[in-house]
């Protein structure tokens, strides 16, 4: 039997990510730029990394330069929401999760099947 400690494990947790991304649009184009829904992103986006998220050199340069207020003040400009937008997707690029090639095409399936 293997060894349990390195037997992959199944996270289900890119439906998630999908989900938050497409909210996160959703909310840039009429304007509702919360702090709070950048934070919860960021959670969702570090479960699907291979890397930690804080640890990223884009987002230590960015947050350094530009960091999300503090928890009283609740919304950022539409400009620094977009610009975070902008570090999740070259995070995303950074972790494989976009610009991945399907590992099947449509026209793929049962291909070896058919007679």
């Amino acid at each position: 039997m293997a060894n349990a400690r390195y037997l992959p494990k199944y996270k289900n947790t890119i439906s998630d990510l999908n989900l938050w991304h497409s909210f996160l649009l959703r909310r840039m184009t009429v304007g509702d730029c919360r702090v709070e829904y950048l934070r919860t992103f960021e959670i969702v986006l570090d479960a699907n990394c291979t890397f930690s998220l804080k640890e990223n050199p884009r987002y230590i340069r960015l947050t350094k330069r530009y960091p999300l207020p503090p928890p009283p003040q609740k919304y950022v400009t539409p400009v620094k929401f977009q610009v975070y937008m902008e570090l999740y997707n070259y995070i995303m690029r950074d972790a494989g999760l976009l610009d991945r090639e399907s590992g099947e095409t449509i026209g793929d399936y049962g291909d070896d099947m058919v007679d």
